[in-house]
């Protein structure tokens, strides 16, 4: 008996357990900033030339031979930006960023005869503490590498525009932290007052590269992360621009259903 009447008061108390839910992130109806012209990629050829086009950074060709550059795969470039959104994030009592990346891609429906092709974007989205953006106040001459931890990460694959924000939420689980970083390889250029940048999600300790169309690699091994990166490949855009788009402005209205 006194074995029933103490396994019924421990089950009570278990019920009368509090039950705490965590927050779940609130967006901005839209973005708070946008870029979707104004940058351009470049990349040194095999032959040691410069190669550039609006928003693409090419891949890394013999820049004579003019036909590689023009098919289907190739005009996507090593990696490629369609548009650059910036989103505040209610977490709790915390304020959080979501950068958005998104880009172009492409496949055959019959690779071996290179027939039916199609178009399609990608997001991927870096999430992480606003305080974060304070280290991309410091860019200076010298080539350096800036990581934002990274909080939540992931991509959604052949999206709409108008869906991408909803196409994320529905994947997103903000963490206490991970070991991925949003990494920038960042250098500002005096002269001309612009900045030349490449950026990619990486891993703290594998080599593993995420949020770009491709790897770029030197002998076989990545250079994402390192500081010749942009002795091979970046993009170039107005510096007043670049600090405009990643500082967040002082007030936003959240979605709140």
């Amino acid at each position: 008996m006194r074995k029933l009447i103490f396994l019924l008061t421990l089950s009570q108390a278990l019920l009368a357990q509090p039950r705490e839910n965590k927050p779940l992130p609130i967006f901005t109806k839209k973005p708070v900033k946008v870029i979707d012209e104004g940058i351009m990629g470049w990349s040194f050829s095999l032959d040691g030339q410069w190669i550039s086009s609006e928003m693409t950074i090419p891949v890394r060709l013999i820049s004579t031979n003019k036909s590689q550059y023009e098919t289907r795969i190739n005009e996507l470039g090593n990696d490629n930006i369609n548009e650059l959104q910036l989103y505040p994030v209610e977490f709790g009592n915390d304020t959080l960023v979501m950068l958005v990346k998104l880009y172009n891609d492409g496949s055959y429906e019959y690779e071996r005869t290179k027939k039916g092709w199609s178009d399609y974007i990608i997001a991927y989205y870096f999430i992480f503490d606003h305080k974060e953006l304070r280290k991309l106040g410091g860019i200076n001459t010298q080539t350096s590498n800036i990581e934002l931890a990274l909080l939540d990460y992931g991509q959604v694959k052949k999206t709409k525009k108008k869906d991408v924000l909803e196409n994320i939420k529905r994947q997103i689980i903000v963490k206490d932290k991970t070991d991925r970083f949003l990494t920038f390889t960042i250098r500002r250029v005096d002269e001309s007052k612009t900045v030349q940048f490449q950026f990619a999600c990486l891993h703290d300790i594998f080599t593993d590269v995420e949020g770009v169309l491709h790897d770029a690699e030197l002998r076989g091994k990545s250079i994402y992360g390192k500081t010749l990166l942009l002795d091979y490949l970046y993009y170039e855009m107005d510096l007043l621009q670049f600090q405009d788009f990643f500082t967040m402005p002082t007030y936003v209205e959240f979605e709140r259903r």
